[in-house]
């Protein structure tokens, strides 16, 4: 049995158990005795896991994960969520209406119902857009700061690009912020907390890359350094956007690197990459 065939039928057996968001490469190494890096080359991150999925196993499965995120977007879902966007930010969640929405959007209620069936579905179709664009802007800075610098350069960047990011994109935390405190049906409670969920997972996907590469210290469990910078993201994110005391986000950037990184930086002692010690063996 090769590489492949080893890991579809290791996700057949755990996606019997689990949603595709909710497994990770470590989990696909254990069910199938593979290392961690030969998994991760051959299906990489979470994305890479779902896709992986659909291909092995087609028709006989199907996730509203794929819909909501990998799947395409036309060009009359774009103008409605686009529409919607304005509504939302201007009105408030409270406020907007779908007749609202269709007017902005120069459509019939009866055209806008054809893609989102609530008021609620149009706001989680947002945040599902939005979480997507910034986990993979996260991704991609940080490949970018670690190939010109080292992890504690890429550490302030990230402090430092999160400020920018929440400047420039107020609307959005403050659309955030108030879904946090709405009224919500237990549903789209449900699936608000499913989205935060897959964006977790995907930072942690970045998490083990920083792990395993050596950026960081080996001995740190992925879970714990991803969940560090969600909350750092999070945090200036809705201080920011609320309107919290004026802070020196420069300096911050730059204490925030220096704090952290005595915690998380990799110790003298140990392997900058995996080798002969690697705990799974292909």
């Amino acid at each position: 049995m090769n590489i492949r065939d080893r890991i579809e039928k290791a996700l057949r057996r755990l996606t019997a158990l689990k949603r595709p968001q909710d497994i990770s490469v470590n989990d696909i190494a254990r069910e199938s005795g593979l290392s961690w890096p030969t998994v991760r080359r051959n299906v990489g991150g979470t994305e890479g896991i779902v896709h992986f999925i659909q291909e092995t196993q087609g028709e006989d499965y199907h996730s509203e994960f794929v819909d909501k995120v990998v799947g395409p977007t036309d060009q009359t879902r774009a103008r409605v969520l686009e529409a919607a966007f304005q509504v939302f930010t201007s009105l408030g969640v409270e406020g907007a209406t779908m007749d609202r929405v269709a007017e902005t959007a120069g459509m019939s209620v009866k055209a806008i119902a054809w893609h989102f069936d609530t008021k609620e579905d149009l706001a989680l179709a947002l945040m599902a857009s939005r979480l997507d664009r910034e986990s993979n802007r996260i991704a991609a800075e940080m490949a970018e700061a670690l190939s010109a610098g080292t992890a504690r350069d890429a550490l302030r960047n990230f402090v430092r690009r999160q400020v920018e990011d929440t400047r420039s994109n107020l609307s959005w935390w403050r659309l955030d912020n108030e879904l946090l405190v709405s009224t919500l049906s237990p549903r789209a409670r449900a699936e608000l907390q499913e989205l935060e969920e897959l964006f977790f997972q995907r930072t942690i996907g970045l998490a083990e890359g920083l792990v395993y590469d050596g950026h960081v210290n080996r001995d740190l469990n992925p879970q714990s350094l991803a969940f560090l910078l969600r909350l750092i993201a999070l945090g200036l994110g809705r201080w920011i956007a609320s309107g919290g005391a004026t802070v020196e986000f420069e300096r911050l950037a730059e204490d925030a690197a220096q704090l952290l990184w005595e915690g998380i930086a990799p110790r003298q002692d140990s392997p900058t990459a995996r080798g002969a010690d690697d705990p799974h063996p292909v």
